[in-house]
């Protein structure tokens, strides 16, 4: 049984730009992976680089699976998912690159129909072109931030979800697959347990009316940008997004807002102390409507390596 989504301690969703080569011959099977330095982000120490690799190899018809390095299975399934466990390599002479990514779209329909009149005495053609433009874009500002800025932002690419069912009165959890929002994203995790997060960005650009429908409905993105990545010893992340008002059609054909024009900002700090495998953070988040519908949060957390395998693990939030 594979781990639930809110239980991965990553999101698998993730995806960078990568070309992968397969061959199969009398030695074997074998594979290339070819990763440019534009889609890592790492920090050069002294002309060196230190990386973790890991790599599991499934075999069905023996019902086996093999790891390198040998990881025991302290940690449960997600064992091997602990970058702590992988095999460190060491590169020379290797620099971090500054990306710059331009991902422009456009979308166009035509839409051609026959409505009756309002005298109900004959069916009208009516014609409606439609076109649609956005933007994305990432950059690198320095060798360990990256800048990701949307306009107009179109989502239709993205994976499905899988499918769940609910025997429970609380709402489901599923994992983020928007790739705006996914480098470095558990920068912005404030958990509290379960799938209890102060930020969710699953919120951001779906409504769920009061009915409780099955299918939330989309709402359109004006655009924002979001910042992640590494200063010395801090973590940092920033997110701002300004979403459109979402209307709906009464039988009258007149229309009623459903939520208002939105601006949703994050920002969050994390620090390394003592160790490597302690830290202190703090985070603040908003949700801004053009009604004049507000809420702030804000929170302190902090997990600190006492000995061994035992950590203590605080937070506060307000």
């Amino acid at each position: 049984v594979r781990p639930r989504p809110d239980q991965e301690p990553m999101n698998l969703s993730w995806n960078a730009f990568w070309d992968v080569l397969t061959r199969k011959d009398s030695a074997g099977w074998s594979a290339e992976f070819r990763i440019p330095l534009s889609s890592l982000r790492f920090q050069e120490v002294y002309g060196e680089v230190r990386m973790g690799l890991t790599v599991e190899r499934w075999i069905p018809s023996k019902n086996e699976i093999n790891i390198f390095p040998a990881i025991p299975p302290n940690w449960g399934e997600t064992s091997i998912m602990k970058p702590s466990q992988s095999q460190e390599i060491l590169f020379r002479g290797i620099n971090p690159d500054k990306p710059l990514y331009i991902a422009p779209y456009t979308l166009a329909g035509y839409k051609s129909a026959f409505d009756l009149n309002d005298e109900e005495t004959a069916y009208m053609k009516s014609n409606t072109p439609d076109i649609e433009a956005g933007l994305d874009l990432k950059f690198g500002i320095s060798r360990t931030l990256v800048m990701d800025v949307t306009v107009n932002t179109d989502f239709a690419q993205v994976e499905a979800d899988d499918q769940q069912i609910n025997l429970t009165r609380y709402s489901l959890y599923f994992p983020e697959k928007r790739m705006f929002f996914l480098e470095r994203a558990s920068v912005f995790d404030f958990s509290l347990g379960g799938n209890s997060n102060l930020f969710y960005s699953r919120r951001i650009g779906l409504f769920e009316d009061e009915e409780g429908v099955e299918e939330p409905e989309p709402v359109r993105i004006y655009g924002g940008a979001r910042l992640t990545g590494r200063l010395k010893s801090w973590d940092v992340g920033f997110l701002d997004m300004q979403t459109a008002p979402l209307l709906k059609k009464r039988p009258d054909g007149t229309s009623v807002s459903l939520i208002p024009s939105e601006n949703f900002g994050v920002l969050r700090f994390r620090r390394q102390v003592f160790n490597q495998n302690s830290y202190i953070g703090a985070i603040t988040t908003s949700r801004l409507g053009s009604d004049g519908s507000y809420n702030f949060a804000y929170g302190l957390d902090g997990i600190f390596r006492v000995f061994g395998d035992d950590y203590l693990n605080l937070r506060w939030t307000q």
